[in-house]
């Protein structure tokens, strides 16, 4: 099983910005709702789907956006379960097609997504980032600052 996730980047005067969730899942057991984080567009692998064709779904159905072109900068068993590979995509948004969609938060099984944001890298880098997004961020750092 395969997740896949990409850190759509775009340059602006002030730095480099990534589009992201504000992400609050609530858990089944407890109703227990969890603190904000920041999600990259992503998700889990349906049928035989290879890695980057989850990544290109998901970010369409996520954000509206048709990703051209993107570069494999991580691939790793998930810490939680190390049978779930976790593969992540440094994608330019000039590398994509189509328009952000404008969207209310949208419920995606027990997580409650809000709009679409740009957010600055030096922001991301300060905290709030969902864990398992951790590596692939810093693997998309290392790919564009190298």
């Amino acid at each position: 099983m395969h997740f896949a996730c990409a850190v759509i980047c775009r340059r602006t005067r002030e730095g480099t910005e990534a589009l992201v969730f504000d992400s609050v899942s609530t858990d089944p057991r407890t109703g227990q709702k969890s603190k904000v984080q920041i999600k990259f567009p992503g998700g889990m692998q349906k049928g035989s789907e290879e890695p980057f064709d989850i990544m290109r779904r998901e970010v369409l159905e996520e954000t509206g956006l048709k990703v051209e072109r993107g570069r494999e900068v991580y691939r790793a068993p998930s810490p939680s379960d190390p049978k779930l590979i976790q593969f992540g995509y440094l994608v330019e948004i000039d590398d994509c097609s189509g328009r952000l969609r404008d969207q209310k938060p949208v419920i995606d099984g027990d997580t409650v997504l809000s709009q679409l944001r740009w957010v600055s890298l030096r922001v991301i880098r300060r905290g709030g980032l969902f864990p398992t997004h951790h590596g692939v961020f810093l693997a998309a750092l290392r790919d564009l600052y190298l």
